[in-house]
């Protein structure tokens, strides 16, 4: 390790940063960590987090050298798989498993490898989670049915929100509004069985920020403000879009299809809730890449 140069040590450090951060790890725990590895690897430091934007300062302890690196990121997303893979090769180079140059060609592995779920499993996933948070709800067959239908829809959009930036800037409203007003043409055309704002729901759960709220007051209570306040008003506003996306999408699709009368199907038995439970939770592996 003493072998590292400075420059090597500084685009580590700023790499495995960046890694972490894109992976979803909160602003107190990324602090620490990157602070850890620097102080592992003889190095000074200081480091500010927040969902958009990191800045790395680091420096000998004579400050015959010193680095300052500032970088505007997109808030990171939830991928488990490698947020865990990379805390790995990091104890393992904590514990002189490994060396800075074998964990950073390890990185660089991880940064570049595929989702391990293909599309298809991803579709079946999303299809999956949605049919079994409405029977989690312990409604009806038929909402769990369209439930799962709309959700795998919804898929569709993220996949071409994938393609095209304009999209992927309104995917929560785009899918809540598409969700709203397909369910309102089954209730009318097709189903009268089904429970129209719980399909919605369903079908848009996967993007319910539940974690992202979690790790938002985590660090409000870590008393890391500035991060936990951003994350916090982030998960709001994206509710925010959800909600009214569906309820403008239920107002357009009564619009045009009308309203027909809700015809009470029959309850769903209480054994499905384990079932529900175990589903959503498999569903929850594939999305969250895990």
């Amino acid at each position: 390790m003493k072998t590292a140069t400075f420059t090597e040590k500084r685009k580590f450090i700023v790499k495995l940063g960046k890694m972490l951060h894109k992976y979803g790890t909160p602003a107190y725990r990324l602090e620490a960590h990157l602070m850890e590895v620097a102080t592992y690897l003889g190095l000074k430091s200081s480091f500010v987090m927040s969902p958009t934007s990191v800045t790395f300062v680091i420096w000998t302890d004579g400050h015959e050298d010193e680095y300052t690196h500032v970088a505007r990121v997109d808030p990171g997303d939830h991928d488990l798989g490698s947020l865990a893979d990379t805390d790995d090769l990091v104890n393992k180079m904590l514990n002189g498993e490994l060396t800075l140059q074998e964990v950073d060609q390890q990185l660089d592995i991880i940064f570049e490898a595929p989702n391990p779920y293909n599309k298809i499993i991803t579709g079946i996933a999303f299809a999956t989670s949605g049919g079994a948070f409405a029977m989690l709800m312990g409604t009806s067959w038929n909402d769990v049915i369209w439930s799962g239908l709309l959700t795998f829809i919804v898929y569709l959009f993220v996949l071409w929100s994938a393609r095209s930036k304009r999209v992927a800037h309104m995917l929560e409203p785009l899918v809540a509004i598409v969700s709203a007003i397909l369910a309102c043409a089954i209730s009318v055309h097709l189903d009268a069985h089904i429970n129209i704002r719980l399909i919605v729901l369903s079908a848009i759960i996967v993007f319910i920020p539940g974690l992202a709220l979690a790790l938002g007051l985590a660090e409000l209570a870590a008393r890391h403000l500035v991060s936990g306040t951003a994350r916090v008003m982030d998960s709001f506003m994206l509710l925010f879009k959800l909600y009214f996306g569906a309820f403008i999408g239920i107002a357009i699709g009564f619009a045009l299809f009308g309203q027909t009368d809700f015809v009470q199907p029959e309850p769903l038995p209480k054994w499905t809730a384990w079932l529900a439970i175990f589903l959503l939770c498999s569903s929850l592996i594939v999305i969250f890449r895990t």
